[in-house]
């Protein structure tokens, strides 16, 4: 795509590690509450290039 005049501004993946988790580990974190749910999206939010 470069070589075609646009700029690569960062690589991400189609797919992460929320991707992964089973509906089994979702309700699992469901139930650990909020802030720990939080904290769970938030690195999955924050870890989207990390292969």
């Amino acid at each position: 795509m470069e070589g075609n005049g646009f700029e690569t501004l960062e690589l991400l993946g189609s797919t992460s590690i929320g991707g992964r988790l089973t509906e089994e580990n979702w309700e699992y974190w469901r139930h650990r509450g909020e802030d720990e749910f939080n904290q769970v999206m938030d690195i999955i939010y924050e870890t989207p290039s990390d292969p």
